[in-house]
């Protein structure tokens, strides 16, 4: 099964995310409180970005499964349509055979009743 393309990128800017966390405490002091403030926002609203981006990709995987069922159910089910006809085929000709076979028979008793021959079968 094919992963989401989408959980690569959200890896990465995950990463990001914290690369930038690291670099925010470093560079800035107590007095950039306000900017601090917003890039916690900024990276709050990453994150939501982020959970959302990975329940998509739970559902489209979940999709993705489903559809890989319904194709292989499909393709059993015409497998066993492809089947049925030569099932039908061989149960035909063994009525040929025995038809054939009771055929034989009663032109045996014919011959042998017009011969007035004693019985061979």
């Amino acid at each position: 099964m094919q992963g989401c393309k989408a959980m690569n990128v959200i890896i990465i800017v995950q990463q990001d995310v914290k690369i930038v966390k690291n670099e925010k405490d470093y560079y800035l002091s107590e007095s950039d409180s306000e900017l601090m403030r917003v890039i916690d926002g900024v990276l709050k609203d990453f994150e939501l970005v982020i959970a959302s981006e990975s329940m998509e990709c739970e559902r489209i995987s979940h999709i993705e499964q489903f559809l890989a069922s319904e194709v292989k159910q499909l393709h059993e089910r015409s497998n066993t349509l492809a089947t049925e006809p030569k099932k039908h085929e061989t149960e035909i000709m063994q009525l040929f055979c025995v038809k054939d076979h009771d055929d034989m028979r009663t032109k045996c008793i014919n011959i042998r009743t017009r011969t007035n021959i004693k019985q061979i079968i």
